[in-house]
């Protein structure tokens, strides 16, 4: 009953401008709006301002956005002074500020759906240097990588591994915001828990009801290693994957040890518009054997790239 609800999605409106400095750099202006819904709070964000995309090669570029930010956090705590200060918590529910996002892109899979060969590697960062006048102090700095290789064996059959991690390193003025925190899990990451159930807890009793509250970690690692067999042309492929995540309130994202999944999936190409389901079995969380009354079987259904 305390659990948050309603609609949650994001709105993307961006204008660009071709040449605007030259052959290789696009000026590009962006208002987004994201609603989030986490496992015990509700999110609202929005972000406004100009950035450039520059170029370099195909498949190789940079982007860097100059935004400024609100963001507004409903049903997130509250918790005690200690836990303020263990997991580096905010203790308001407003943050305002200026945000510098930038990436650094290289994709050369052959496939931006199913790939079977190639690569991607996307270095990028979140900053908030300074605290906006009248709101609470929360700056933060944000940096992450995401790499993604596949080796084919045949035309039909490929490996495919991936590692992204993301680390949160300024514990500074009041606390790191909600949407600057760390949570995995999901069909895109750890398949071991569902979506933004890999993270630090605080235990919580409200009158005679005790739950573990999702908080968010300042670390978070999710890598994952599957065998495809994704048969050209076919409307139908399997796939066998091992999953490795781990999220921490301090920097070492396995500091209460790892957590490992394993599984199955099939892929449907139906109407040329893949689906996936797997089935995952959760078999460590931070290095404790899971057993079976600890509900660690989990299925997954999305539409879209797998990784």
């Amino acid at each position: 009953a305390d659990d948050r609800s309603g609609l949650f999605g994001e709105g993307l409106i961006r204008t660009i401008h071709p040449g605007v400095f030259g052959r290789l750099g696009d000026l590009r202006a962006t208002i987004r709006y994201q609603g989030s819904l986490y496992p015990s709070a509700y999110l609202h964000r929005a972000t406004t301002g100009p950035g450039v995309r520059t170029t370099f090669l195909k498949g190789l570029f940079l982007d860097i956005d100059l935004l400024a930010f609100v963001e507004k956090t409903e049903g997130f705590g509250p918790f005690l002074a200690e836990e303020l200060d263990r997991f580096a918590l905010a203790a308001d529910d407003l943050a305002v500020g200026p945000e510098i996002d930038s990436s650094f892109v290289w994709d050369g899979r052959d496939d931006p759906i199913e790939p079977m060969r190639g690569g991607l590697i996307v270095i990028g960062s979140r900053i908030n240097p300074l605290a906006a006048e009248g709101a609470a102090n929360h700056p933060f700095v944000n940096v992450g990588t995401d790499l993604r290789g596949f080796i084919p064996l045949t035309r039909s059959i490929s490996i495919a591994l991936r590692g992204s991690g993301e680390w949160s390193l300024l514990d500074e003025g009041d606390g790191i915001p909600l949407g600057e925190r760390l949570f995995g899990g999901g069909n895109y990451g750890f398949r071991g828990f569902g979506a933004r159930l890999l993270s630090p807890v605080v235990f919580r009793c409200l009158q005679d009801f005790c739950k573990d509250v999702q908080v968010g970690g300042r670390s978070l690692v999710e890598s994952s290693l599957e065998l495809r067999f994704l048969p050209p042309l076919k409307q139908f492929g399997v796939i066998a994957f091992g999953d490795l995540g781990g999220a921490s309130e301090d920097l070492n994202p396995f500091a209460h040890g790892p957590s490992v999944a394993a599984g199955l999936g099939a892929r449907l190409r139906i109407w040329y518009l893949p689906a996936a389901v797997d089935l995952a079995y959760r078999i460590l969380h931070e290095g404790d054997v899971q057993g079976i009354e600890e509900r660690p079987i989990q299925v997954f259904f999305r539409i879209g790239e797998a990784f």
